[in-house]
């Protein structure tokens, strides 16, 4: 495989390379589904298998960033996707389901064009395109920039 991106954070134990614009390979844990395969058949994937994700249409995938259990993808038109663990809401879906193994759009922000996406442990960060930040998920530390530390922001 020619990789033509590599996503990766040390601190993490999953991984994505991306060969082409509209293909993605993760591998590693797989505890929660951050991988796009069901975990309790795969809980950890020990050599790259494609991600079946079906929605990016004609937009290429631009960056993909990865929390400690969960996945943000990020298209090329600007639609943000999640998947894996949602315990504290990193995914901005709302507080159910606890997790997903099949990337889902992050609706609370379809209206926004986000241009770049970061992960923490257990939250997630998108920049839209208006300069307007968004977060969401665990912020007992103060992580969402909220000025407060109340957890579980489940919604960007």
């Amino acid at each position: 495989m020619s990789v033509v991106a590599f996503f990766m954070l040390l601190l993490v134990v999953h991984c994505f390379a991306q060969n082409a614009p509209r293909q993605l390979f993760g591998f590693g844990l797989n505890s929660y589904g951050q991988l796009g395969a069901d975990p309790t058949n795969l809980p950890q994937l020990m050599t790259p298998a494609r991600l079946p994700f079906a929605a990016t249409g004609d937009a290429p995938v631009v960056s993909v960033a990865t929390g400690q259990s969960h996945t943000l993808i990020l298209l090329g038109n600007g639609r943000l996707y999640a998947l894996g663990d949602n315990s504290y809401g990193q995914l901005g879906i709302g507080s159910q389901p606890a997790y997903v193994f099949e990337p889902v759009p992050v609706v609370a922000l379809a209206a926004v064009n986000v241009t770049a996406v970061g992960a923490g442990a257990y939250h997630s960060v998108a920049l839209a395109a208006t300069g307007e930040l968004y977060t969401f998920g665990a912020n007992g530390r103060g992580q969402l920039g909220l000025n407060e530390t109340v957890d579980r922001r489940f919604l960007p």
